[in-house]
């Protein structure tokens, strides 16, 4: 009876036991405390579980208890390996994200107690869970939580230790922290006292330049003006600050250089030049207008745009171009005007050599003739035959040294005529194949066109000649839409464009002026072992003139 009695009041004393826990797991709402068998199923649950994860009785009781963590900590494997540390070590605490019900993440310190009974058989798990999501308003109710849990267990202690030892963690790394600010802070100040020495230097930059600088806003009303802008606009600063940037551009530009700075910061490039042509129009606070180079830039600044400009007065170079250009005119119309005058010369030259000289050659031969007749002595007719190869060799050197001078062939019989001559020639003296293609066959052209087309190919063929060491030449003469198109190609061993020029070689040059004197160009390619390309480009003259028909 008294081992029954014995074992009716360990019962008793259990289920007391029980009971005062049950108790106080339903009544404690800030923490949920509940128990797990071996395995990590929920075994009981209580009005802090509710709370805290959502959940009534029926709905977790018997689940897993690693629904209650991220997506993450279970594939990793986290709630199975706490379970063990807690089985090895008695206890564990962990801090980190758990997941409600409803799917929401919540900050949770938890403690897992392994339960084992007298005999030191593990029996299951008592874990405790805590919201520590605020934790200023966690730190505020900690005594009276930490009171609560002594009353509870002495786990619940531990706990209430370990969140101290963590403050005053947290309370270091804060201290940490404090002097690092004061360190970057320190930093901070000296360069920000470097930066305005900067500032300092950039405005003295800025104030000495050479060139005028303005920098406007957005609104495009000045800001910055610098002692070289006073200077080039003749207006004081004190004007100049707050005034709109159109005062300083003539009247007829100033829409157009509004809309040119407005699509200038919406480009989001940083600088660039501003004007087409490189050069705009600037206005002197007098009306007198004058050319500037100009370019801009832009920064933003809190949030606002400020556009810097930077004006220099080019009215004296502009000035020099200009009559630059008038002198280059000058010497092109006057080189031009020899050119005419040398071909002139040069055809007067060959009819000369052609008619009179061949008159008096042929009279020598007719002399000859009736000498030859008169039955000479042996010597005589010697001396006769010897005369006439003398007169014949006269007679080739007359023809060759007034084709040189003007192909009497371009003037009595035209272009082609003449280019197939001298195409022919060219191979005969040089043995270089050579090959003339005409489009159209019956191309027919005036001066200064025929002569200009002839003079480019002859000299170019020459050019081969002396210097190409080719085998094959091609030769193309073509009317292009409104222009004549002259191409020599030759197989030869090239030269590199960038090669300098021997001081008395105008070959080349040449050629180019011919083209310039009626408004064409020459371009010339190429590469050494690759040959020579050179493309003269003539426009023809207008339908009905001189240049074609």
């Amino acid at each position: 009876m008294a081992r029954t009695g014995g074992k009716e009041t360990g019962a008793e004393e259990r289920a007391e036991i029980e009971a005062r826990f049950k108790l106080l797991a339903e009544n404690v709402v800030d923490y949920a405390i509940f128990m797990l068998d071996g395995q990590g199923y929920v075994a009981s649950w209580s009005a802090g579980g509710e709370r805290i994860k959502g959940y009534q009785p029926e709905e977790i009781i018997g689940r897993h208890f690693s629904v209650f963590y991220v997506p993450e900590d279970v594939q990793s494997g986290k709630p199975e390996r706490e379970l063990r540390e807690a089985a090895a070590a008695g206890r564990i605490e962990d801090e980190g994200w758990r997941v409600r019900k409803d799917g929401s993440r919540f900050r949770a310190f938890v403690v897992i107690t392994a339960l084992r009974d007298g005999s030191g058989v593990l029996r299951g798990f008592a874990k405790v869970t805590r919201d520590v999501t605020e934790l200023k308003r966690a730190e505020e109710e900690l005594q009276t939580e930490v009171a609560e849990r002594r009353r509870v267990e002495q786990e619940l202690k531990e706990l209430n230790q370990t969140l101290e030892r963590r403050v005053a963690e947290r309370t270091a790394d804060l201290q940490a922290l404090n002097e690092a600010l004061r360190a970057e802070q320190a930093v901070r100040e000296r360069a920000e006292a470097e930066l305005s020495s900067a500032r300092q230097r950039l405005a003295g930059i800025i104030e000495s330049a050479m060139d005028a600088v303005i920098t406007i806003d957005e609104r495009q009303e000045v800001v910055l003006f610098n002692a070289a802008a006073e200077s080039l606009f003749g207006c004081p600063r004190a004007e100049a600050i707050g005034a709109p940037l159109a005062r300083f551009i003539p009247g007829r530009f100033q829409a157009a250089h509004a809309a040119h700075v407005e699509q200038f910061g919406r480009a989001g490039v940083t600088s660039r030049r501003m004007g087409s042509q490189r050069i705009v129009m600037g206005l002197r606070s007098h009306g007198g207008e004058f050319p500037i180079e100009a370019s801009i830039s832009q920064i933003d600044q809190s949030g606002k745009k400020f556009y810097t400009v930077i004006l220099r007065d080019v009215s004296e170079r502009v000035l020099a171009e200009r009559k630059l250009r008038e002198s280059q005119e000058e010497l092109h119309q006057l080189a031009s005007s020899a050119q005419t005058a040398r071909e002139q010369e040069k055809g007067r030259l060959a009819r000369e050599l052609h008619d009179e000289l061949g008159q008096l050659i042929t009279s020598l031969k007719i002399d000859l003739s009736f000498l030859k007749s008169d039955s000479p002595s042996p010597s005589q007719r010697a001396k006769i035959g010897a005369m006439e190869g003398l007169l014949d060799a006269m007679v080739a050197a007359s023809r060759r040294i007034a084709s040189d001078l003007r192909p009497l062939m371009l003037d009595d019989l035209g272009l082609v005529p003449a280019a197939e001559w001298l195409v022919q020639n060219f191979q005969q003296r040089t043995g270089i194949d050579c090959d003339l293609t005409v489009d159209p066959p019956d191309l027919d052209l005036h001066d200064p066109h025929a002569t200009a087309i002839y003079r480019i190919l002859q000299e170019s063929l020459t050019n081969v000649a002396k210097h190409a060491q080719a085998t094959v030449v091609k030769v193309s003469v073509e009317l292009d839409n409104d222009e004549i198109a002259l191409t020599i190609r030759d197989n030869g061993r090239g030269f590199r464009l960038t090669d300098p020029r021997r001081p008395t070689s105008f070959g080349l040059v040449g050629l180019r002026e011919r083209a310039y004197f009626l408004g064409g160009i020459v371009v010339i390619e190429s590469e050494p072992g690759k040959g020579t390309a050179i493309c003269a480009r003539i426009p023809a003259a207008p339908s009905g003139g001189p240049a074609a028909r």
